[in-house]
């Protein structure tokens, strides 16, 4: 597996939120399985029950439902290494790339949650390792408090680089040589963080910081980060900062259901507001999101000093999957 590129490759989106009770870990609650730490039917919050066939006895924790055979119910947490070194070994038996592990900033000042996202980190490293894949760390600012956010981002991720040493991993993904970092959410209405809060993020990781800290940062950004309307915040300023990510991954969840719906969202996007004298930046970036859908080959690296866009693509039951498209499932 070739860690130094995001190019062609299909990478996840890892949340690993998922705790049990009595799972050893510091949170020993039913985290995003069930409302109320109440293992119940009643409490349940997935669409879907994890199929446990291929996990040990030792890796499912009791709820108090049973299948309809009568056999006790159980599910997995991520805090198990074992249990997330199996999803890297699924991933390397289809041949899927690797992930981008997501890190809550939201959660890094509660001890417990923390604790909890920095053994999930390893599991994930450790799997990756084993079974030749490669990850990178996704930051979500859904819910961050707004006036520690920059310090926060700063903070936490030298210390994933000095404490937990996740940039020195063979399978840590690189991209235009360094590191790919990526922050979701800067931009969409609802989530925290001023135009000039961002520009100060992404100077800091692309420049800023001392050489150990800097990275290929990757933007998930809202839907009409090119019109600055709908799900976009509406400050001109905003424009330069969607512009100036290494690489802009869009979030089209929601905004088609089908073929014919993405075709649409394809024609009604690429060119929209910009002026004439941005027409080369835009048509570069046009050119790559219509190759991306229409599966043709990507030129070589044209998208050097402007973001090379990713589209990234998620339906809860469907999925566009193309071997050179980033998509989140």
């Amino acid at each position: 597996m070739d860690a130094t590129t995001l190019s062609r490759k299909l990478m996840m989106g890892y949340q690993g939120w998922f705790a049990c009770s009595g799972d050893g870990s510091a949170l020993n609650n039913w985290m995003h399985w069930f409302r109320n730490n109440s293992p119940d039917a009643i409490n349940l919050t997935i669409d879907m029950w994890p199929d446990m066939r291929e996990l040990r006895a030792d890796e499912g924790f009791l709820t108090r439902m049973n299948h309809s055979d009568n056999r006790a119910a159980t599910l997995y947490s991520a805090y198990n290494s074992s249990t997330v070194a199996r999803h890297f070994k699924w991933m390397q038996d289809n041949n899927l790339d690797g992930v981008m592990l997501q890190r809550f900033t939201s959660e890094l000042r509660d001890p417990a949650l923390r604790s909890f996202r920095d053994q999930l980190t390893k599991n994930v490293q450790a799997g990756t390792e084993t079974h030749s894949r490669v990850f990178c760390v996704m930051y979500d600012i859904s819910g961050s408090n707004e006036i520690t956010l920059v310090e926060d981002l700063k903070n936490d991720w030298t210390y994933l680089v000095d404490t937990l040493k996740i940039t020195e991993s063979s399978q840590y993904l690189k991209h235009r040589g360094k590191p790919l970092l990526a922050i979701w959410g800067l931009g969409f209405i609802g989530r925290p963080g001023t135009s000039a809060q961002a520009k100060e993020i992404i100077t800091y990781f692309k420049s800023g910081a001392p050489p150990k800290y800097q990275a290929t940062l990757l933007g998930g950004v809202p839907s009409n980060w090119r019109t600055l309307d709908g799900d976009s915040k509406t400050e001109a300023a905003w424009a330069d900062v969607y512009k100036s990510f290494d690489v802009l991954s869009p979030w089209s969840v929601g905004r088609y259901a089908d073929d014919a719906g993405a075709d649409n969202y394809r024609r009604s996007r690429p060119e929209a507001a910009f002026t004439p004298k941005d027409r080369l930046y835009a048509r570069d970036l046009s050119r790559v999101l219509l190759e991306k859908l229409e599966q043709r080959p990507p030129e070589p690296d044209t998208a050097k000093g402007r973001p090379l866009l990713v589209a990234a693509t998620l339906q809860r039951h469907l999925c566009r999957v193309h071997h050179d498209l980033l998509c989140y499932v």
